[in-house]
Formats: structure tokens, sequence, C-alpha cells
């Protein structure tokens, strides 16, 4: 008896268990569709929440190390995707503050949240602190003096009343958005249809949406995904698709020029590259990543650009070599197997 009982009720619970989180799961993905259409969100997006995995062979846009004329492509389709999701909120956040106050940074916009905002970079002065400790012990790299002397700087004259400025100009000049929060080539999924047809995208990992400078979503995805080379090479072109992007759906061109555009784009960058440098160092992550953030902003003191980029250029012809050289010796030891096979 105890036993069909207890058989009954593990049966009972699994079904139970299974039926609501799958109702729950569908819930939720028909109320995102229904807040995406409802807030304007971008054709594509939407249509690419409809569609089967199946038909996709998707893939992150995880390419920073991998630069390639491809990799171009999908950098310039992730700019213009984000393009069309920024114009789409352009301008509303008080509507957006109004309809939507759950929304990160919302309170912050409008003046609040002080408190939060303090607390949030006394925690990071204080792992800055410990970066610095971690160096002088010698258990930490050392970063260039340059930019230890900017992250003192930026702690210097970083202040509330000075965000709040920033902030109170951005809203009069309608300049503010509804950001991904978190864009990087992670968090972009890029794939074509089977049946064929241009490269599409789809965004996910919606947790840090909210009120922000939109140039802040550029130079996050330039950060984790371009090295120092293909973002100074490419960089203007992006910038110039993703306001074109912009203007094409319905920013005006006199509320937001492209100079501006570029300005925003460097000095929300630094920024950026100063907090995640901090947050990486941090976590202790292995020398390679941290050292990929570091390299985003230091000074070239030992050796300039055009050395590194020679030495570069060295390295990937030394490694060509030595592909010829492998393919020359198994070309001859096929020749050598086939005469001993015809002798």
């Amino acid at each position: 008896f105890f036993f069909f009982f207890f058989l009954f009720l593990f049966l009972f619970s699994s079904v139970f268990f299974f039926l609501s989180f799958f109702f729950f799961s569908s819930f939720l993905s028909r109320l995102r569709s229904i807040w995406a259409t409802s807030a304007g969100a971008p054709a594509t997006s939407t249509a690419m929440r409809k569609r089967t995995r199946s038909r996709y062979a998707l893939q992150p846009v995880c390419c920073g190390r991998v630069l390639t004329a491809f990799f171009g492509k999908v950098a310039t389709l992730c700019f213009r995707e984000i393009a069309r999701f920024h114009a789409a909120f352009w301008g509303q956040h008080e509507r957006l503050a109004r309809e939507h106050p759950y929304l990160k940074n919302t309170n912050l916009v409008f003046g609040g949240d002080r408190w939060r905002w303090e607390t949030g970079i006394a925690a990071v002065r204080d792992k800055w602190q410990r970066l610095l400790e971690r160096m002088r012990s010698g258990d930490l790299e050392p970063w260039s003096e340059e930019l230890v002397q900017a992250v003192e700087g930026a702690f210097t004259a970083t202040t509330f009343e000075a965000l709040q400025r920033e902030l109170r100009l951005l809203r009069e000049c309608s300049h503010l958005t509804l950001c991904h929060g978190d864009y990087h080539g992670g968090n972009t999924l890029c794939g074509r249809p089977a049946s064929g047809g241009p490269l599409e995208l789809l965004v996910v990992d919606w947790a840090e949406v909210g009120l922000w400078d939109p140039a802040c979503d550029l130079a996050q995805f330039a950060i984790s995904n371009f090295t120092v080379a293909f973002r100074r090479q490419h960089e203007q072109a992006l910038l110039q698709a993703y306001h074109a992007e912009l203007l094409a759906n319905g920013v005006s061109a006199d509320n937001y020029p492209l100079e501006l555009l570029r300005e925003r784009y460097a000095r929300t960058g630094l920024e950026r590259w100063i907090q995640l440098l901090i947050f990486m160092a941090s976590m202790q992550l292995p020398p390679g990543a941290a050292k990929w953030f570091h390299d985003q902003v230091r000074k070239k003191e030992r050796k300039n650009e055009r050395q590194e980029e020679q030495e570069e250029e060295k390295k990937k012809e030394k490694k060509k070599k030595k592909k010829k050289k492998k393919k020359k010796r198994r070309k001859r030891r096929k020749e050598e197997e086939e005469e001993m096979k015809k002798r």
C-alpha cells in the first residue's frame, strides 16, 4: 500500500511540476511578445521570436579574436539592429517611466535613488583599493600609469550632482531611450534561415534593460568584441551605419547629429571601459580576460602601435610559412608512398 501510494504521489507531483513549468514559460513568452508589440519594438526582433529555433543555426557573436570580413558584416548588423530598437523608444523616457516604472535607472534618471547610486560607487571604490593593494604586493600585474591616473581622476570627479547635471541635459535634449544595458556578442545570436536569405539577428538577455544613453550600448559592444586594431579601422563606418539606421527609423538628424554620436560614444565608452576593467579584474579572471579590457585603454608605453602591428604581421607570416612547409611535407610523403607502391 505504501509503495503504490508513494509511487502515485511521485508521478502526480512530476506531472504537476511539468505542466506548471510549461504553462508558466508559455505565459512569459506570450507576455514578452505582447509587451514588445505594444511598446513598438522592431518588427525584426518580434519576428525572430516567433520562428522556431530548428530553422536556424544560431551562434553567439563572440568573435573578438577571430576578426574576418564576415565578422565585419555581423558587427554592422548588430549596430543596425540596436539602432532600430533605440529609435523605437527615442525621447520617450517620460512615458516609459510613467507606464513602466520597474525599468532599470528610471528613478536615477529623474533624480532619485541617490543612496543606491552612492552605495554602488562606494563598492567600486573598495574594489579599486583592493586592486591597488594587489598591484603593490605583486599579486596582480601593474597597470599602465596613465590608466591608474585616469581611474583616480574619474573617482575624484564622480559625484551624484555631476551625474544629475548630465542626465538633466540628456532629458532636455531628448537623447534618452530604452537601452539593452548589457549589449555584447554573447547576448546576440546570429543565424541564417535554412531556406536561405540574409543574416538575421536575435538579441537575448534583457535583464538590464532600462533608460540610459544609447551610445553606451554601442561602446560596450565594441569593448567586448573588437580588438583595438579592428575598432580603429571599422568603428567610424559602424557609427555611420548606426546613425543612418536611426534616421531611417524616425530620429531627427538635427536632434542627434553624427558628430554628437561620436562624442557620446567616445565618452560613454571610456566610462564603460573603466567600470568593466575594475569589475573584471576584481573577479580574479584569467590573465588574458582581464588584459583584454586593460589593453582597450592603456597607452602604448614600451612599443608604438606600428611596431606591434609589424610584429603581428611577422607572426602571421611565420604561421603561413609553417603551413606551407607542412603541405610540402605531406606532398613529399604522398609522392614517396606512390613511388614505393609503383616499385
